[in-house]
């Protein structure tokens, strides 16, 4: 049987509250200045064991670009581009159901991401009320702590929210309006998704929807015949905001954090471009499967306090940006060195040395091998750069004294500059860097360890 073998979240450390916008209810997360749904997806998967994938989706309704291809972006920084297929998804929720659905007719691992980054015109609800997230799946039919048991889908026109092409901010409708139209589509495609599972209706633990209004989820899960305490109630509102496609996902897993789900049965749905239901068995090793969790992401907290940083971070405050020379044979040149993050380890005396070199700078052999150099150590030293443009100054640039050896020097992220210690420990992350050339250059910045 296919199942989830693997889950991870991401959720941005950056975040407000009614301190600097008095109208917000609870906490925002929302992604900082260098963060896009591609990196947020990335940061996602930490943990995840993806050696074997066979296929790639990145599913996102925001992504960083168009024809340039974020799935195999994201391929070649696991290493993983030589054996398996990349696909970019338009869509949200619903598409990583139907995905569900697909892997019960494959033998291989499949990796799905699930990533947006949404930006709201200014001082409207949704600007108010939504926040930034990635989840991320792994699915195999090896013993899966999850198994996915029964899927339906039904595909219609929604205009709850589209971007026209020139269009930077996300336009939205009365999601009620469609909600009125579809709720019988709605109701048919969670009857059938149930009904194929052999499961009763008693037998389902939760109903996870993906309606920010619980008021919603209670019509359509009563007209269900599912009871108030099997409809799930959202409980990260006032931690992360509505988060779009992406919420109904990271209750799932907060729910698996947090409450007895072992030897569950529960239904978890998706939408837009449409609806769709899966029914999954929650086995008693289930937690296994998470590799970063909500609770994990939720230690790290960056309070934007400032509200022209936040409206820079936002991008409704315009500053400077620098956009040095980047030719693109450059670009492919280091890939393995600036996007894998690989290492040269000499093979005459082991030293390990990171940006690459000529000569080995312990003994000066020129035989090396590459190696992954690792993500977390401490900061050795650091400066405060007064004069690099970025929303949050001064920017802290640092040295890092990594685990099993090599430093790594670079600009630190979703961190108050006064608050940088020698010693402190630190992780490294992708994010954006700059866009010389005319185009997205990304590297790894250095984040601080919750």
């Amino acid at each position: 049987m296919a199942g989830i073998k693997n889950i991870g979240v991401y959720i941005p450390a950056t975040c407000f509250t009614e301190a600097v916008l008095k109208r917000i209810k609870g906490e925002r997360r929302i992604g900082n200045y260098d963060e896009d749904s591609l990196t947020m997806g990335f940061s996602s998967l930490e943990g995840m064991e993806v050696k074997d994938v066979k296929e790639v989706y990145f599913i996102s309704s925001t992504p960083p670009f168009h024809i340039r291809s974020p799935s195999s972006f994201i391929a070649t920084a696991l290493d993983i581009e030589k054996n398996c297929k990349a696909f970019d998804v338009m869509g949200g929720g619903k598409s990583v159901i139907d995905l569900f659905s697909k892997s019960l007719e494959t033998d291989s691992s499949v990796l799905i991401i699930l990533s947006d980054k949404r930006k709201y015109r200014v001082d409207t609800p949704d600007f108010y009320s939504s926040g930034d997230a990635a989840v991320s799946f792994l699915l195999s039919k090896d013993n899966p702590p999850i198994e996915i048991i029964s899927s339906k889908s039904i595909s219609y026109e929604s205009l709850s929210e589209w971007k026209d092409e020139e269009d930077k901010e996300i336009k939205t409708s009365e999601s009620k309006a469609e909600y009125d139209l579809r709720k019988e589509m709605m109701r048919e495609c969670l009857e059938i998704a149930v009904k194929e599972s052999g499961l009763k209706k008693e037998e389902i633990f939760r109903v996870f929807l993906p309606f920010s209004d619980f008021r919603l989820s209670l019509e359509i899960g009563s007209a269900c015949g599912f009871s108030k305490s099997q409809v799930y109630s959202n409980r990260l509102l006032n931690l992360t905001g509505w988060t779009g496609s992406v919420h109904p996902f990271l209750e799932f897993v907060y729910s698996l954090e947090t409450e007895d789900m072992e030897e569950r049965f529960v239904v978890l749905s998706g939408s837009g471009g449409g609806f769709s239901a899966c029914a999954l068995k929650v086995k008693s090793n289930a937690k296994s499967s998470i590799k970063k969790g909500i609770n994990e992401c939720s230690k790290r907290r960056f309070e934007i306090k400032d509200l022209t940083i936040l409206y820079k971070i936002t991008g409704d405050i315009k500053y400077e940006k620098v956009k040095p020379f980047s030719p693109i044979p450059l670009h492919y040149r280091e890939i393995e060195e600036c996007i894998k993050l690989k290492a040269q380890k000499c093979s005459r005396c082991s030293a390990i040395q990171y940006p690459w070199r000529y000569l080995c700078y312990k003994c000066e052999s020129t035989d090396f091998e590459l190696i992954p150099l690792s993500r977390k150590g401490k900061i050795y030293t650091f400066t405060r750069d007064y004069l690099n443009p970025v929303p949050i100054q001064p920017l802290v640039m640092a040295v890092v004294e990594l685990e099993g050896g090599g430093r790594f020097y670079g600009q630190m992220t979703d961190v108050n500059p006064q608050e940088v210690k020698i010693g402190m420990d630190v992780s490294l992350t992708l994010r954006r860097l700059h866009e010389g050339g005319d185009f997205v250059n990304y590297f790894w910045k250095i984040t601080p360890v919750s």
